[in-house]
């Protein structure tokens, strides 16, 4: 049981401060007070200040310019510490300013009343009252719920906060406003109780709108590449297709194969021909290589094309939809360079003798992607078939 505080005279004079030795013995005297700890105790109950029955080093008075007079608390074990919380968030007050230890009891009759008493179930009956004028609009009341909602001694919360807990489905829903009731219902939805842990575990984080926004943005570029990649997949489908077609009678097979090129030309008794397509969805953007298709570029000098397909007028719903594209429409988007690694074999052996690694000397290190400007695209793509029909319909 902790009992409250009751009113002081004034004592304008004092100030709470550390004291000891010789300064404990002057206050000592000036308070006329020359006695063991109990009776000191007895004697400021009687006036109504209380100090701590332990030897303290504290003395505790009246704050200059402050009318309220208050006592030095010691808290009763028997009332929850949560409690105290709770009180002080709900009323920013501290509730232990209100009280003094219930030994203090015997030494004024006013302590024995019951309206000077606090109970675990008092303090809670005054939380709830205040939460519930104020219609439960307050994130604490989620806090309380939790503590209901708990195995372990959710029972005695339960009994001290029974209105909300009997309500706590309602109160948890009316707490947020229309836009976190929609947010939450969108995750409801979902049915993923793991889902929604992790996601309430970020939430309770300092940084949480930080993290959120880096993941969004992750999101978005993940989006991004997959949105492009359906853009050049749509572009890579139909000049193979275009291909096929174009080249069937002459026995030369087409096939999609990453790692250096695209597509690769395949025809019995002859070394492949590859074919890298880079689709441009943006005007006047030149294209770049992989170190990869850089090198198998000029490894295959005049058995390499690079093709650039400009899509930037194009309807990209079309795209997203897979429509079917006839060549005669296709075709004049298709640009083609027949002798990119020609153009590239110098550039090549500079490259190779600056990456090339030596522990002595300065050298570069990493990755790396060549850029290949519009103006080397001069071929059209009836150019280009009648270009790779000459290579396999010649001599092996």
């Amino acid at each position: 049981m902790l009992v409250p505080v009751l009113s002081v005279p004034e004592f304008s004079g004092f100030r709470t401060r550390k004291v000891n030795g010789w300064q404990k013995k002057q206050q000592g005297k000036a308070l006329g007070i020359k006695k063991p700890h109990l009776q000191r105790a007895v004697f400021f109950a009687q006036i109504h200040i209380a100090l701590p029955v332990a030897a303290t080093h504290y003395l505790c008075v009246r704050k200059p310019g402050n009318r309220s007079n208050f006592l030095f608390s010691i808290r009763d074990m028997n009332v929850h510490e949560e409690l105290f919380d709770f009180y002080n968030r709900v009323f920013e007050e501290k509730l232990e300013d209100k009280c003094v230890h219930s030994d203090f009891a015997d030494y004024d009759d006013s302590f024995a009343k019951e309206e000077y008493q606090y109970t675990s179930q008092s303090i809670a009956k005054e939380i709830q009252n205040k939460l519930s004028d104020e219609n439960y609009n307050n994130v604490i009341v989620l806090d309380i719920i939790e503590l209901t909602e708990t195995e372990d001694g959710g029972e005695e919360w339960r009994l001290w906060f029974n209105d909300i807990y009997k309500q706590r489905e309602s109160i948890r829903y009316n707490l947020g406003i229309p836009m976190e009731r929609a947010a939450i219902n969108r995750m409801m939805k979902r049915r993923s109780p793991r889902l929604l842990e992790k996601m309430a575990e970020v939430s309770e984080r300092a940084d949480a709108d930080d993290i959120v926004t880096q993941l969004q943005e992750i999101i978005k570029d993940d989006e991004d590449k997959a949105y492009n990649k359906m853009l050049g997949d749509f572009v890579e489908r139909h000049i193979q297709q275009y291909l096929k077609e174009a080249l069937s009678d002459i026995g030369v097979s087409v096939i999609n194969e990453q790692g250096g090129q695209d597509l690769i030309l395949s025809k019995q008794g002859y070394d492949d021909y590859y074919i890298e397509i880079k689709s441009r969805w943006v005007d006047k953007r030149s294209v770049t290589m992989t170190e990869t298709q850089f090198q198998n570029a000029v490894t295959n000098l005049a058995r390499y094309a690079l093709i650039s397909a400009q899509m930037w007028t194009f309807d990209k719903h079309r795209v997203e939809t897979d429509e079917r594209i006839e060549l005669a429409e296709f075709e004049p988007r298709i640009k083609a360079c027949n002798h990119i690694g020609m153009l590239e074999k110098d550039l090549f052996e500079r490259v190779t003798k600056a990456f090339k690694y030596e522990d002595a000397e300065i050298c570069a290190v990493g990755s790396y992607e060549i850029h290949v400007p519009q103006k080397v695209f001069s071929l059209s793509f009836t150019d280009l078939i009648d270009e790779i029909k000459a290579y396999f319909e010649a001599h092996p």
